[in-house]
């Protein structure tokens, strides 16, 4: 079956898969499209530039993919009465898949594929950006949206292939990585440890699209790095460590990623999320920082005694 003919899978089908590794005690975590999917629906209440979104694209994936080990995938097939197609050790050699199986969901053909690494993430990050959520009456087991949003911008900036959705997912994710911070800020309030955990997530969102693999990423689809953070929480806020980001450190990223050339798409797709993005974007909490010139609480700060 030709590849644009194939079915595409709303979560809600994908539900036995969740269960299957729910029983198995959660071996896999979930990436790729259905990963994207997932946490736009999570936030579509909250955030209306995804609300446009799901009414202009479907929130759908033709497959679902997983980060996982070879055992993994044998014992997620097993459960289905299939057997996992597996590398063999030469074939492993340079391979990111652990393997993959098909497994019927009614009438249609559902494509199941684990693979060993994330590209664009260390291993090390796969699980600092991976998290338990609720899926209905089952939990999953998925990268966050920050992690995502690594992956997708990796796959934009290295892969190019016909046919494929990472750029218009990219695009898609910022809007829930901003809800996501969003909601992780609300949720701290006073609480301190809670509020630290919500800014170490937020500093390795906005230090990664400092790298080169960001700077590549927004030249190939026009993303707009600056609006990954939710800029009116932040502006709003008296908390004094917030204070300290949109005085000093905001000013000082955006400085950085202002540069970043974003050329117009030639997809139309990908020019109509542009354009809902835009239309949906928050005033900045900050200005940049001229070249040059210290930020705001750099320039207040007292000498040490």
């Amino acid at each position: 079956m030709a590849d644009e003919e194939r079915k595409q899978f709303a979560l809600e089908e994908l539900a036995s898969v969740f269960e299957a590794l729910e029983r198995l005690g959660h071996p896999c975590v979930l990436i790729g499209g259905q990963c994207v999917c997932y946490w736009a629906r999570r936030y579509l209440s909250t955030e209306p530039a995804l609300q446009e979104i799901a009414q202009a694209t479907p929130l759908l994936s033709k497959d679902v993919d997983f980060h996982g080990q070879r055992q993994a995938v044998i014992a997620l097939a097993r459960a289905f009465g299939t057997r996992a197609q597996v590398p063999s050790f030469r074939e492993a050699f340079g391979n990111l898949l652990a393997g993959k199986f098909s497994v019927w969901i009614g009438k249609d053909c559902l494509s199941v594929e684990v693979l060993w690494e994330v590209p664009g993430l260390a291993k090390s990050e796969v699980a600092k950006l991976s998290t338990i959520d609720a899926f209905g009456p089952t939990a999953v087991q998925l990268l966050n949206p920050i992690g995502i949003m690594l992956a997708k911008a990796w796959n934009v900036a290295h892969i190019r292939k016909a046919g494929r959705r990472d750029a218009e997912q990219l695009l898609l994710t910022t809007a829930s990585v901003r809800a996501f911070l969003r909601s992780l800020l609300e949720g701290a309030g006073a609480d301190r440890p809670a509020l630290r955990a919500a800014l170490r997530f937020l500093e390795h969102a906005i230090a990664f699209t400092e790298l080169p693999t960001a700077r590549k990423a927004a030249g190939r689809c026009g993303v707009d790095w600056s609006q990954i953070l939710p800029h009116r929480f932040i502006a709003a806020s008296e908390q004094p460590e917030l204070v300290l980001l949109r005085e000093q450190r905001v000013p000082r990223w955006l400085r950085r990623v202002a540069p970043y050339k974003r050329p117009v798409p030639e997809n139309p797709t990908l020019r109509r999320l542009l354009d809902i993005l835009a239309a949906h974007a928050e005033p900045l909490c900050a200005q940049p920082v001229p070249p040059g010139r210290k930020s705001k609480s750099q320039n207040q700060r007292s000498p040490s005694p």
